[in-house]
């Protein structure tokens, strides 16, 4: 986890490279699960592979409003560059 209150955008920046990894990781998991069993328990490495996702991207926006300054918490390094 990232602290919201103090990370820099390339805190952010690597957390949403973690997601997007995990994102792929569990797209092949659901893969090889639909062909070896069925659609139903395919579902849940999907809905996995949909989290990760969704949080790879919100890391990526709060890296992106922390580099343009418009970031809603409080943190110091809101605005500045990498």
């Amino acid at each position: 986890m990232v602290d919201a209150f103090n990370a820099s955008a390339a805190d952010f920046d690597r957390v949403a490279h973690r997601w997007a990894n995990s994102f792929w990781l569990w797209l092949v998991v659901f893969g090889a699960v639909w062909v070896m069993t069925s659609i139903w328990w395919a579902l849940i490495p999907a809905a996995f592979a949909v989290w990760a996702g969704y949080q790879s991207i919100e890391s990526t926006r709060a890296a992106t409003a922390l580099r343009k300054g418009t970031y809603p918490l409080p943190n110091p390094n809101n605005g500045r560059p990498d």
